[in-house]
């Protein structure tokens, strides 16, 4: 051992102290400061303490267990500020590799190509996961695992899912509401566009689903879906605009009703029951705003060809209902000043109740219902099968001979 009188003498620990090249080195239970020594291992009596002016910082026991001592510590690179250059690494395995275990870096802020870089990565073994705790009760509680599949979950007080094919965000309750952003304010049109998620049973609109872009000088556009009211409603500023409810009702909503509309009043709206506007498709109505060039203000009722194009038109400028064929003849117009009906070449008009012809009208003259006295009824005009003439069946049923 070092007698107590050069134990301190710089000078002699500089020129005297030599390298120990045995494995161990006993510093006992002396309180004297160590000055200089370069050794290949020490091994303290129980554990081994290191410290400053008597205080102990720095503990490690004879089971491995490096402890660190004061309240506030850390372990940092010795550069200064603006010359943070270097890299430190933490790892699990015998390399700073992944393919040893897993690694944690931490970059200085002017570390060469990993600026500022932290970086946790697990190792590559096939079961190798990452898993993120917090307390909870006695033991810690999940929050957060990443597989090697990019599998994850989220669990806890806030949010739970399962590690599935199926990912999953789900709460674990129905009373709140969720809010993905895409500006730094949750649910402000202000800052970003935004999904709002709320449960079934939230405090204000339950299950409602809303999705809106962000404000544009307060243009923004918003959707919602399943509100209370179980209806869809497409908004914009603000001001709803389209609305889809249980009965399938959709369109324009004010508070007058519902509608389909145009923008301008120069063009037209088609409502087909095929996927165009033509009758080789379907059926279809056509509406014409006021100001269209050609047919203002008009409303066209078209069937399907299949059926035998016919067409019904309203708001001529008459004021007329107007019923055409496939060739565009009219057939019937009624306005306020007449009834026009109208048969095209060969055609005749029929007059029938029932399915029982009462008279025939053609372009060669009017045509009676032709009946055998016996079949006539009582009070009625009709041709006679059983006299070959005109006749009239009075109430008493007697047959008069018109000629």
């Amino acid at each position: 051992m070092l007698n107590n009188d050069t134990w301190f003498d710089p000078a002699y620990a500089r020129s005297t102290f030599q390298p120990i090249t045995s494995n161990a080195f006993d510093l006992g239970t002396s309180t004297k400061l160590f000055r200089s020594a370069y050794v290949n291992n020490i091994y303290g009596a129980s554990n081994l303490v290191l410290g400053v002016n008597t205080t102990t910082w720095l503990t490690l026991d004879v089971s491995g267990l490096l402890s660190f001592v004061a309240t506030n510590f850390r372990i940092n690179a010795n550069t200064s500020d603006g010359s943070d250059n270097k890299g430190m690494f933490l790892c699990g395995g015998g390399s700073n590799t992944t393919t040893r275990g897993g690694v944690l870096f931490l970059g200085g802020n002017e570390y060469s190509g990993f600026n500022g870089l932290t970086s946790l990565s697990a190792g590559d073994a096939s079961s190798a996961y990452l898993e993120l705790k917090a307390p909870a009760s006695t033991s810690p509680t999940i929050r957060f695992v990443l597989t090697s599949s990019e599998i994850w979950r989220m669990s806890g007080n806030e949010l739970t899912g399962m590690v599935s094919s199926n990912h999953q965000i789900a709460r674990t309750n129905d009373t709140g509401w969720m809010i993905i952003s895409g500006g730094s304010g949750a649910g402000a049109q202000a800052t970003g566009a935004y999904l709002t998620l709320r449960g079934a049973s939230a405090s204000s609109n339950p299950g409602l689903v809303l999705l809106s872009s962000a404000d544009n000088s307060g243009a923004y556009c918003s959707y919602e879906a399943a509100h209370s009211a179980g209806t869809h409603r497409f908004r914009i500023a603000g001001t709803e605009k389209v609305r889809i409810n249980t009965n399938g009702i959709i369109g324009y909503y004010s508070t007058g009703g519902f509608g389909i509309l145009r923008d301008v009043n120069t063009g037209y709206t088609y409502l087909s029951g095929g996927v165009s506007n033509a009758t080789s498709d379907s059926a279809y109505i056509a509406a014409y705003g006021h100001s269209h060039a050609s047919t203002p203000g008009r409303l066209y009722l078209y069937s399907g060809a299949a059926s035998g194009l016919m067409f019904f038109e309203m708001g001529l400028s008459s004021g007329a209902f107007r019923f055409r064929n496939a060739s565009a003849v009219n057939l019937l117009d009624i306005s306020d000043t007449q009834f026009y009906c109208n048969v095209p070449t060969g055609g005749d008009h029929s007059w029938r109740v029932n399915g029982v012809q009462l008279m025939n009208l053609s372009a060669s003259g009017l045509r009676l219902p032709s009946l055998a006295d016996a079949s006539a009824a009582n009070d009625t005009w009709y041709y006679s099968t059983t006299q070959s003439k005109a006749c009239y069946k009075n109430s008493a049923g007697t047959v008069n001979v018109l000629y």
